[in-house]
């Protein structure tokens, strides 16, 4: 359960929506594809079932809070970003789909929601674990 109410961000191509039950399905498509989960543990997804359980899991983390990225002009989530672990020691983490890969989504979704954590939530750090096999 997330434990604040975060609001709605906006750049120039994206908004960042707090999460919501009807993005379960696309954040399954992202978890399904082997591609762009070959980095995580416990995917790709066979169901919207698993998708939905290591999402629970997940926002049940202290300080979980999760953003589901669209594009401005469609409407069309894309990804989402989140943070975990509370105030004392902040993460990051996010996953986009790989149609919308190399094309500068995630640098602007995950500076929109540092700007809101530094600035409203009183984040001094923030720590983002990355596979060191993951050269994207």
């Amino acid at each position: 359960m997330q434990t604040i109410d975060l609001p709605t961000l906006h750049t120039n191509r994206l908004t960042l929506r707090p999460f919501a039950t009807e993005d379960v399905t696309a954040l399954f498509n992202i978890c399904k594809d082997e591609h762009a989960m070959r980095f995580m543990p416990a995917l790709p997804h066979a169901s919207v079932e698993d998708t939905q359980t290591w999402l629970n899991e997940e926002l049940s983390r202290e300080g979980a809070q999760f953003w589901t990225v669209t594009l401005n002009d469609t409407g069309q989530p894309l990804g989402h970003v989140n943070f975990l672990g509370g105030t004392r020691f902040p993460g990051m983490g996010y996953m986009l789909h790989p149609d919308y890969w190399g094309q500068g989504y995630a640098p602007e979704a995950c500076r929109a929601a540092l700007a809101y954590g530094f600035e409203h939530l009183g984040y001094d750090r923030m720590g983002l674990w990355i596979d060191e096999t993951n050269v994207a």
